[in-house]
């Protein structure tokens, strides 16, 4: 059975311990000219940042004392407010900091969106957002509550300097550590630098608060917790409000095994609309579980009700992880799988279901889990352990003469032989698992009497706003499942093989006579021999696209992103994903490809239009020359028949002509050469110049304007 040691018994001395430590701190602030009533302040901050809500009086005290700067210990349920707790001090010290120690991202955001709602400027500091423009606005001192990762606070050099600076510590309210059961859960092989926080106080300043909560610190974890943190039992604020939620109905069922996911299959089973299928969480133990299990639900809904199901584990992207709690959240996904990663902070008010498939490694693990139901106290919800049969099989002392089947008692055989735990001789169970979790299972009483014999929670439990728990109520109905050893289900699998269908449009590629393909030779005229600028960057946001779109569409059930099918836009990736999808691939980069062809041939038209229309302009230019020298040609003839008759000053045809007889050959001219002849003016011209006088072309044209059909020089 499980015991509690007898000091761990006495709440009551433990309370009035806490608030006479209460008392003398709010004496000693009085005395150095503090605010007198500060609980009354923190209720007022409260009304106006949280929407006129009202905080219980156990947050009050447990923020007061923080203030006044005593070391805390909280244990509250899940759900109960432990976050507003702790975060009331910055309502009314808007210059000071509070560094939140927390154990997962998804925490982490989570939490420091709630606070920017409430008014109070956080930011998550782990590995996906600190960097040196977030480290700058830290040393700036711009946010009043910072959540960070046990490894960044302990074990990163760059952000531990910042927090042993004089001007961080300087308005540094305190260090709080959430979910402070991860120190003793987690804190050995697992999770190693959980052990390390025992370091927190070489940085601490000296009459700086730490603050641990938790939903499930039995007081063995408890002991562990302040003796990690250097926390006083004497000098301390401890509450203990127990980790009963009143209004979470917790069951059993036994299902045949780790595989057996149709036992999963009463919550969407017969569902015609999405409103039909109850909001649930599915925690399990492992990655390939997630998967396996959403492909189970998955595959037995309708086609409009498949995108009703997700799940959510640590190998999923940043993005995904983000958007799929985002979209169960608002109610878009409806039944949701996860790992640990969802276990503690999530905070959604109206998860109905809370499903826990195959044995968890802990009560705590189990408690924390089942705390996501419905923390919304008006409603009432459902936490359901499924638990392998091998959990209560066990095997006895091998006996001369039995095989080792025969070794293996069944059920039956348990429940005959002994009718409480560890009363007999301590039985060998086909599965091992945590002593007080054991306990939960195999009890015939109220499960409820487990946990607070472990947690030493305090006497005065709340009563059941609903059915307690499948032992105190078996005729409970609705989706309880019934206690029953269910048919072994096959692992879920896809073929691989791929229709007729999907052969014929599978892209055909011609081999030469050594077997390989050919390779196409490069277009040396294309455009396109290298993508660059905004062309280059669409290819990447297209095929960055296609590769989510085709993760969901065909691997909705696997741990790899986007990245597996196409590491990156290089030929070495497309190459290495064409047998699959490389039609696909090249008709989408072949698409946009043709978009900018079509753009650079439209360019190439016009540009050869243009050169079109200058050779046709030059084509003119020289034909009207040939007109121009043919006339010459004829002018000159008439020249030199003029001259042959021995008639001088002969006019020329037209009007403002200048008549000329040569008295020497006939030569061309140009710029640079003169020719003496005789001339004179038709009536039209009032020019006088010499009979005989040089002149040259430039000369000719601007002082005779000679008609250019008749000579032109």
């Amino acid at each position: 059975m499980v015991t509690v040691p007898t000091e761990y018994l006495s709440h009551e001395a433990i309370k009035k311990k806490s608030y006479t430590n209460l008392v003398e701190a709010c004496q000693k602030a009085e005395a150095a000219g503090q605010e007198a009533d500060l609980q009354e302040s923190l209720r007022n901050f409260v009304r106006q940042q949280c929407n006129g809500r009202t905080p219980y009086s156990w947050q009050v005290d447990a923020a007061e004392a923080f203030t006044l700067g005593l070391d805390c210990t909280i244990i509250a349920g899940t759900g109960s407010g432990k976050t507003l707790a702790y975060a009331m001090p910055s309502f009314i010290q808007k210059d000071g900091m509070t560094v939140v120690i927390s154990p997962l991202k998804t925490i982490e955001e989570e939490q420091a969106d709630q606070f920017r709602a409430w008014g109070i400027q956080s930011v998550a500091v782990n590995g996906d957002t600190y960097n040196q423009d977030l480290h700058n606005e830290l040393e700036d001192l711009k946010y009043q509550i910072l959540l960070a990762s046990p490894e960044l606070t302990i074990e990163n050099p760059q952000f531990n300097a910042l927090l042993c600076s004089p001007a961080f510590q300087k308005r540094v309210l305190g260090y709080i550590v959430d979910e402070a059961h991860c120190i003793s859960q987690w804190g050995g092989d697992f999770w190693p630098v959980y052990a390390k926080l025992d370091r927190l106080r070489s940085f601490v300043p000296l009459g700086t608060p730490i603050y641990a909560t938790s939903a499930t610190m039995s007081p063995a974890v408890l002991a562990e917790v302040q003796k990690t943190l250097h926390i006083s039992t004497s000098k301390s604020f401890h509450l203990n409000l127990g980790n009963n939620r009143p209004n979470v109905t917790q069951e059993l069922c036994i299902i045949a095994g780790s595989t057996d996911y149709s036992a999963l299959d009463f919550i969407v089973k017969d569902a015609q609309a999405a409103n039909e299928i109850p909001r649930a969480l599915i925690f399990v133990n492992t990655v390939s579980q997630s998967q396996a299990g959403f492909r189970r639900l998955h595959g037995i809904v309708s086609d409009q009700l498949k995108s009703q199901i997700s799940y959510l584990n640590a190998r999923r992207s940043p993005r995904t992880r983000k958007t799929v709690l985002r979209d169960f959240c608002e109610g878009k996904i409806r039944v949701m799988f996860v790992t640990k990663i969802g276990g503690m902070g999530l905070d959604i008010p109206d998860v109905e279901v809370v499903i826990q498939f195959g044995v968890p490694s802990s009560l705590s693990v189990w408690l924390q889990r089942a705390g996501r139901a419905v923390r919304n106290f008006s409603l009432q919800g459902r936490a359901i352990m499924m638990v392998e049969v091998s959990v209560l099989q066990r095997v006895s002392k091998k006996k001369k003469g039995r095989t080792g089947e025969e070794n293996l008692e069944s059920e039956d055989e348990l429940e005959d032989s002994d009718h409480e735990i560890g009363i007999q001789k301590d039985p060998t169970y086909c599965k091992k698992i945590e002593e007080p979790l054991r306990a939960w299972i195999e009890t015939t009483g109220c499960r409820r009497d487990i946990a607070d014999a472990f947690y030493n929670n305090p006497p005065s439990r709340t009563p059941p706003t609903g059915v307690c728990c499948d032992n105190c109520d078996r005729t409970a109905t609705g989706l309880m499942p019934s206690n029953i050893i269910l048919p072994p289900l096959s692992p879920a699998h896809t073929s691989s093989k791929t229709s007729d269908k999907e052969q014929e449009d599978t892209p055909t590629h011609e081999q030469n006579a050594m077997g390989k393909r050919v390779m196409k030779t490069a277009d040396q005229n294309s455009p396109l021999t290298q993508r660059t600028g905004q062309h280059l960057q669409t290819i990447k946001d297209a095929l960055d696209h296609w590769r989510v779109t085709i993760r969901q569409r065909d691997y909705p059930h696997c741990s790899f992103t986007g990245l597996a099918l196409l590491p990156d836009l290089t030929p070495k990736s497309i190459a290495s994903n064409f047998d699959v999808y490389g039609g696909e691939v090249l008709d989408l980069v072949r698409q946009l490809d043709d978009k900018v062809r079509e753009s650079c041939e439209g360019a190439k038209v016009e540009k050869r239009q243009a050169k079109k229309l200058a050779r046709e302009a030059v084509k003119e230019e020289k034909k009207a020359i040939g007109r121009e020298l043919k006339v010459q040609k004829r002018s000159s003839h008439r020249v030199r028949n003029s001259s042959a008759s021995g008639k001088e000053n002969v006019p020329l045809p037209g009007t403002s002509e200048f008549q000329v007889n040569v008295n020497t050959p006939l030569v061309p001219l140009d710029a640079t050469q003169t020719l003496y002849a005789t001339w004179t003016l038709t009536p039209s011209s009032s020019t006088a110049v010499p009979l005989f006088s040089p002149f040259t072309p430039s000369f000719f044209a601007s002082s005779f304007q000679p008609n250019t059909e008749t000579y032109k020089g």
